[in-house]
């Protein structure tokens, strides 16, 4: 039997191709990353008080959060297999930062002079970048093992994605013990770490995601 007739003979037997999902796994990944977030934050505080539950800044917190999960999320699916373009999911990522960008500059401006800059630190400006980094990295290395399955080609945008989604994750379970409720912080410190939990996935992306 020539080549020719060998590959033919393979190929006709191997039948369709099995086909793949990143879905189901991912969203099971996310669900039980939100759920050690919010554990691990509660190991360490407790609920917000009750009155922050009728007002706006922790369902504003929750919004953010979970609008950046979703965009993510669905980008991190894009770049997960070779081919795909993701620059859709980028650009709503994109307009959820910038719209709560201009959130919290409207609310820093409509503050008085004199406390802008008690307003912006709050009492956990020092705490709430790091927090939520540490919060998200087990859930970041879960999500880099599960791309890395899928073969992604354009492997520091992937991992950027996976940090998003992380930290996205972690910053919603750290919003629920956190008891800052002025929206131009929670704009510029919950921003700050979870950006650094993209940065994070995309510093470990082209090591961990190579195949």
């Amino acid at each position: 039997m020539n080549t020719d007739a060998l590959i033919a003979g393979l190929a006709s037997r191997a039948g369709p191709a099995r086909r793949v999902f990143i879905g189901r796994d991912l969203a099971l990944i996310a669900g039980a990353g939100m759920i050690f977030c919010t554990a691990v934050s509660l190991g360490l505080r407790e609920f917000v008080p009750q009155a922050m539950w009728t007002g706006a800044a922790l369902w504003t917190k929750l919004a953010y959060a979970m609008a950046l999960a979703a965009s993510s999320a669905w980008c991190l699916n894009m770049l997960a297999f070779p081919g795909k373009r993701a620059a859709p999911a980028f650009r709503i990522i994109v307009m959820v930062v910038l719209s709560m960008a201009d959130i919290g500059t409207v609310s820093v401006l409509n503050v008085p002079a004199g406390e802008k800059l008690p307003y912006i630190l709050g009492k956990f400006a020092l705490t709430c970048p790091w927090a939520i980094p540490l919060l998200s990295l087990p859930t970041l290395i879960s999500l880099l093992r599960l791309t890395r399955r899928f073969a992604p080609t354009d492997l520091r945008w992937a991992g950027f994605a996976a940090g998003l989604l992380a930290g996205s994750l972690a910053a919603a379970g750290y919003a629920l013990t956190c008891e800052e409720d002025a929206i131009g912080f929670m704009a510029l410190w919950y921003s700050l770490g979870i950006i650094l939990s993209a940065g994070m996935g995309a510093l470990a992306g082209p090591r961990l995601l190579r195949w």
